[in-house]
């Protein structure tokens, strides 16, 4: 028993350097999608890799293998940290997100949601400890409150 905790010991510690390898491996990044011209551009374009919006990063397959695998292991060594735990969604959730979109874009209230963004917030989450715990604002607050956690702050999506 005492090898096995040594072993689970020095794994859980080399898993704490993680998120360190993670912010590195996004600090390059930048560096790996210059636009033709720019300075470190290489001038090749692919175009399967645009950015979808302003503060877009476009990662190709590789990269976002590599951001998936170390975003998963930080965010499992470290749940805190929402920004591993979104790059985790952000790079498996691909077809989940497409299909959340479409589903979105079906109804009045979710294309009403998709025009105007909105952003949450801890005041306009506020009415939600007041409902019933068996809904879904009353689950929020719950799951909010018991782990500490405020809407607001949380990062801007980037």
């Amino acid at each position: 028993m005492a090898l096995r905790s040594a072993s689970f010991s020095r794994a859980v510690r080399s898993v704490q350097h993680l998120p360190l390898a993670y912010e590195q491996l996004l600090a390059q990044v930048p560096q790996l999608h210059t636009a033709p011209g720019q300075p470190g551009s290489s001038g090749r374009h692919d175009s399967s890799h645009d950015t979808l919006y302003p503060t877009h990063v476009p990662l190709n397959p590789l990269q976002k293998g590599a951001v998936a695998v170390f975003s998963a292991l930080g965010a499992l060594s470290n749940p805190a940290r929402a920004d591993l735990v979104a790059a985790v969604g952000e790079t498996f959730g691909n077809a989940a997100i497409r299909n959340m979109a479409a589903r979105m874009q079906a109804s009045p209230t979710g294309r009403q949601i998709l025009a105007e963004r909105p952003r949450i917030t801890d005041a306009a989450v506020a009415h939600c400890w007041d409902l019933p715990p068996t809904t879904f604002g009353g689950a929020y607050a719950q799951f909010m409150g018991v782990r500490g956690f405020k809407a607001d702050d949380r990062p801007a999506v980037r």
